[in-house]
Parts: C-alpha cells; sequence; structure tokens
C-alpha cells in the first residue's frame, strides 16, 4: 500500500481520521513537532525503530508533516520508497504543496472531506442493507479506493463503539452491534493486509445480519 498524504479538513479533523485507523492489532508510531520542526534526528530514529520485525501491523504516523525540515524529509524518502514489513506511513498537513515534490510523488494524496469524519448515520445506512436479498446486496455496494475503505471501516468501528455505549440497548441491539464489529474489524485487516478490494466488500456485505 502507497504511503498516503492526508490534506484538507481541520487538524482536529485529520488527527480524528488517524485515530479511526487504529486498532488493538495496530503498533503506532507517531512523529510530531519539537519545538518548531520535525528533525532529521526524529526521522533516524523513526528509521532505527522500525528495523526490528513487527509483532503487529504498524502505522507511522507523520503528524503537520510541513514541518518536516528539508534535510529530514530528504531522509524520509528511502522508507517511503521501500517501507518496513507490514508498516503503512500517513502524513498529514493542510496541503501537499508544502512538501518537497519527491517526497509527493511516492505517496497517495487523500483530501479529507466531512463525510470522512465520524457520524452515527452510517450504521443507519448500513441496516438498509439487512432486509436486501443477498444478490441486491452485492449491486448496492459503494465503489470507493482502498484508502477510503479503510477509513469507512474504522468510521463504522468507532460508531459501533459510541452506540454500544448507551445503556438502553435490548439484548438483539447487542449481539447485532457485536457482529458488524467483527465483521468490520476482519475487513479492516483484510484491507491492510492487502487482500482485494472487491472480495473484502462481498465477503462483508454477504455476512451482515438478515432483518427479523
Amino acid at each position: 500500500m502507497l504511503p498516503t498524504i492526508i490534506t484538507g479538513a481541520q487538524l482536529a479533523d485529520r488527527a480524528t481520521y488517524i485515530q479511526l485507523l487504529l486498532s488493538p492489532q495496530v503498533d503506532l508510531h507517531h512523529l510530531t513537532l519539537e519545538t518548531t520542526s520535525i528533525t532529521i534526528r526524529q526521522v533516524h530514529d523513526l528509521t532505527t525503530s522500525l528495523q526490528t520485525s513487527p509483532r503487529l501491523s504498524r502505522l507511522v504516523w507523520i503528524e503537520e508533516a510541513n514541518l518536516l525540515t528539508i534535510p529530514a524529509q530528504n531522509a524520509l524518502l528511502k522508507l517511503l520508497e521501500e517501507p518496513p514489513t507490514n508498516t503503512r506511513f500517513y502524513l498529514t498537513c493542510a496541503s501537499s504543496s508544502s512538501l518537497l515534490p519527491t517526497i509527493r510523488s511516492r505517496c497517495h494524496i487523500l483530501h479529507l472531506t466531512a463525510k470522512d469524519v465520524p457520524d452515527l448515520q452510517i450504521l443507519a445506512d448500513l441496516k438498509v442493507f439487512f432486509s436486501l436479498p443477498l444478490g441486491a446486496r452485492i449491486s448496492e455496494i459503494p465503489k470507493l479506493d482502498r484508502v477510503h475503505a479503510l477509513a469507512w471501516f474504522s468510521n463504522l468501528q468507532s460508531s459501533i463503539r459510541q452506540k454500544l455505549s448507551a445503556s438502553n440497548l435490548t439484548l438483539p441491539q447487542q449481539q447485532t452491534l457485536a457482529k458488524l464489529g467483527s465483521l468490520a474489524q476482519t475487513a479492516s485487516l483484510q484491507l491492510g493486509s492487502n487482500v482485494g478490494l472487491s472480495l473484502v466488500y462481498e465477503s462483508f456485505y454477504l455476512h451482515l445480519p438478515k432483518a427479523k
């Protein structure tokens, strides 16, 4: 999976997006500014920390990547060209134009909009599929690229956690949400392992609960 530059929205929205990609199965490496910049020493330290074999999937988040010094950006190029095993890179900043062209050319650029921010409406939209026959479910699968799909499944997991925190849920509702959470987590792990996008979506939608 290509490293990703996430731009747009507000700083807090970009941070929320990254948080949605995290789970107990993900080891986070977070780089942020030291005083006024992100230094070449920080990038060298990151490189060293990534040399060990990962026990978990690793996510490297470089927050406000526009604050990388030029030497730090140049030092980062090698990591972006040849990412370590099972490691994803995300650089967040207001605009990708603040980064070197050599950095931009090695990354997928995702412009964040309001639709990518967590919203409990995602559960209401998904519930529509419960009453659809299997064939109709497949035909209604949304068309998303891998990066947006990862965000969507992470958004879904976050929404499920929020919903499960309510005290007025019935046991069947709790069971349905737990099943959705399990399906979403499996889909996220598959996407992170580069399983085909269409296979991930078909498996997820075909195993959704049926309306009773």
